[in-house]
């Protein structure tokens, strides 16, 4: 990775988690075709170690994201979207994990801003549509894949591949025909994924079962759409009542024990949140804690750090410990000390 390439990358992980961005060398994706969405995440979710930022900046946009990284031979892509401030993508060879998909904006697969747009960067399938629920008319049996990508290769002799993102995995389908009914009124979890290929594409072979569908239903009880869309919108008018309390820069940060509370923080510079909030932004349900406490780092001695862009600077360190890279390390025989007394 080039220079320039690594300070886009450490840019952006400070502006948005303040952690580092560290990018891997790539492997080949399994499939070949064109681009396809797979699910919205939430800011805080996202696995920024094994991740590769890459320059989008003439064509902004999440089908851009997505080809840019297939070409570096990336399995998924990451558009994180600001809602018009600032659009950035990653690359990765890493699915999401199912628990971190959230509600997307609409049923045709985009995202809320603020959220990152994920793609699988290569699949001979397109995207159909989500749905509540499957037709009755297709036989069903269990089985349970890893990732997006997964469930395309299992269903590669089938028109149709659906997923559903669940607590276990993706519960993969395969069909003939459409599987789905019903379209969902937005892309979430344990909402039906629909996707189809080119009928010339797929054979007519059949798998042990005849042609039916290949799922694992979660019988467990869950919250109807309607519901599931009520909490949604009440945190999304939190997050919009948060805003019109704390102006740019400033970030509306919960409060431990106080649902209704929030304080507005500059997380670029707060020692105690550098980075984003130790609590969680305020009115967001899926967030986690996102923030790191400069202060207590290992090491550090009172007064040796700073927050600066969002991530931690360490400029001394306690007596037994060595400034290495930016971080306090525990002193060893022969070391010799560059911080602290």
């Amino acid at each position: 990775m080039s220079v320039s390439t690594g300070a886009r990358a450490l840019a952006i992980a400070v502006l948005l988690k303040g952690v580092r961005v560290m990018a891997l060398d790539s492997s080949p994706s399994s499939t070949s075709g064109s681009p396809v969405t797979v699910g919205c995440i939430t800011l805080d979710s996202f696995d920024y170690s094994g991740a590769k930022q890459v320059d989008i900046s003439q064509s902004p946009t999440a089908s851009a994201c997505g080809s840019t990284c297939a070409e570096d031979r990336y399995g998924y892509s990451y558009l994180y979207d600001g809602g018009g401030q600032a659009t950035y993508c990653f690359c990765s060879n890493d699915a999401p994990a199912t628990g971190s998909i959230v509600e997307g904006d609409a049923t045709d697969g985009s995202c809320e801003p603020g959220d990152f747009w994920v793609y699988q960067t290569s699949s001979p399938y397109s995207f159909d549509g989500c749905y509540t629920s499957l037709d009755p008319r297709i036989p069903l049996s269990k089985t349970t894949v890893s990732s997006p990508d997964a469930c395309f290769t299992k269903c590669g002799a089938k028109q149709f591949a659906a997923f559903i993102p669940e607590a276990e995995g993706y519960s993969c389908a395969c069909s003939s025909t459409k599987p789905g009914t019903g379209p969902a009124e937005f892309c979430a979890q344990h909402e039906i994924y629909a996707y189809r290929q080119d009928s010339s594409s797929s054979t007519s072979t059949t798998e042990s079962g005849g042609n039916g569908l290949v799922l694992q239903r979660d019988l467990r009880p869950r919250a109807s759409t309607a519901k599931r869309r009520q909490i949604y919108q009440e945190n999304k008018r939190k997050r919009g009542a948060a805003v019109a309390h704390c102006p740019a820069p400033l970030t509306a940060c919960a409060i431990p024990g106080h649902a209704e509370g929030f304080e507005c923080i500059d997380t670029t510079a707060e020692l105690e949140s550098c980075g984003g909030c130790t609590a969680g932004v305020f009115g967001d349900s899926n967030t986690t804690v996102a923030g790191v406490d400069c202060s207590t780092l290992p090491g550090v001695r009172l007064g040796g750090t700073t927050c600066t862009s969002g991530l931690c600077e360490v400029t001394r360190c306690r007596k037994g410990w060595t400034l290495i890279d930016g971080a306090c390390v525990r002193q060893r025989w022969g070391w010799k000390r560059t911080g602290g007394l």
